[in-house]
């Protein structure tokens, strides 16, 4: 048993009375069973069982979406044992003006009888911890409101509901969020350092009275085979240029989405940062992907696991520098942020390099302290006798409960 709802001054989620960041990702089961490979692994009770251990295990999620359709119940009864949080969506998605040819207005009535069989269906699952009305939807007219409305007081638990982008909601209830900074094609890993750091929605923005959960971000989705999906193929050719392989960039999504992820983390104006998605289909027609390339064994993507796993630890940290050029000869700042998901406190070493060529040409260290649920900064210098050429940034919390977690840039001088 437990309690858990997102706290309207804070805007943190809140379990058992103590704070709790929601680390996640999505699962877009309907989409999956369009994948070639899916076959009947949805219904294979190891390996979904598997998939789960490895989302905890490797990738530090404690949360998840399901999101464009429900899974089989006994997905459930998996992420009851296993300990996830579940918001979980209902299936309306009207998204942009010409997205669809559905029909525009919705009975409420008609659709408080479907939310209340679906509500009888979960509500007894300790995973589920949100109600989740409808996907990127921002209709007219209310009828959506209007229907959560009448639904509302069935649940005994009193669980928070995601609205979607209306601006009607409850003090508790959550507003999703989906920043995807590089659907613009032109948008560059610098000008992230333009980008504001209050999370907003796409169809308008966070009115900022509500806690937020960003269950969508990044927009830098490959297939399985290392291509680009039919919403990345420009996107990809601004960054990497026509001829890239897959290679390049299979290590430019996993450092890209990973330095996303970092910030939205570590500037602490959420209370869950979701990553999209887990699970999905891998076609040559697609808008979307997962992470893994071998499906039937759940093999990540290596680069994947090896940047996304330090992104997502609970013990983390943000290099807060976004240049891609330094000027040779000038002492430059590089702000780091570091956070703490967890009730004890930590203390250790936060080491800073400079590496060209994988070698160490500069090398500094800090002890720092991270409060319990806390945040903390420090700074670093580049130091003025620097040739030219290319160097990553490598900042490290060492010998954390999670190993040594890491945060690259890339620059020139």
């Amino acid at each position: 048993m437990r309690e858990l709802h997102c706290d309207p001054v804070t805007h943190q989620a809140i379990l058992n009375g103590k704070p709790y960041f929601l680390r996640g990702t999505n699962i877009t089961l309907y989409r999956f069973f369009e994948d070639p490979l899916c076959d009947s692994l949805p219904w294979n009770y190891e390996w979904v069982r598997k998939m789960h251990k490895k989302f905890k295990d490797d990738m530090y999620w404690n949360s998840f979406r399901n999101c464009i359709g429900f899974p089989p119940e006994e997905w459930y009864n998996i992420a009851d044992e296993e300990g996830f949080m579940i918001q979980d969506e209902f299936p309306i998605w009207y998204g942009g003006p010409e997205w669809n040819k559905w029909v525009k207005k919705i009975n409420s009535g008609e659709l408080a009888a479907e939310y209340r069989e679906w509500m009888e269906e979960r509500w007894n699952h300790p995973s589920v911890i949100i109600w989740d009305a409808n996907n990127e939807t921002l209709l007219t007219e209310p009828s959506i409101d209007s229907a959560i409305a009448k639904v509302r007081p069935l649940d005994l638990s009193g669980r928070s509901w995601d609205n979607s982008y209306s601006i009607n909601r409850n003090p508790g209830d959550i507003y999703e969020s989906h920043p995807y900074h590089f659907s613009d094609p032109d948008f560059k890993f610098k000008d992230i350092a333009k980008a504001s750091i209050i999370p907003e929605g796409n169809s308008m923005k966070n009115p900022g009275t509500n806690p937020v959960i960003i269950n969508e971000y990044g927009w830098l989705w490959l297939n399985r085979d290392g291509s680009t999906t039919t919403l990345t193929k420009k996107l990809y050719d601004n960054l990497l240029g026509k001829k890239s392989t897959p290679e390049e960039r299979w290590e430019t999504y996993a450092k890209y989405t990973a330095a996303e992820t970092e910030f939205w983390r570590c500037h602490r104006n959420a209370a869950g940062v979701l990553h999209f998605t887990a699970l999905g289909y891998a076609r040559s027609n697609g808008q979307t992907c997962d992470n893994w390339i071998d499906l039937a064994n759940l093999t990540w993507e290596p680069q994947f696991y090896k940047y996304m796993r330090n992104a997502f630890s609970p013990i983390g940290l943000m290099v807060d520098f976004w240049d891609d050029t330094i000027k040779k000869g000038v002492e430059t700042p590089v702000p780091v942020i570091v956070i703490n998901d967890l009730e004890e406190e930590w203390k250790g070493i936060v080491m800073f390099r400079i590496l060209k060529d994988d070698k160490v040409v500069l090398e500094k260290t800090q002890e720092i302290t991270i409060s319990s649920f806390g945040q903390n900064n420090c700074t670093f210098t580049s130091g003025n006798d620097l040739m030219e050429g290319k160097y990553t940034i490598e900042v490290s919390l060492v010998n954390t409960p999670f190993g040594t977690v890491k945060s690259i840039r890339n620059f020139r001088i």
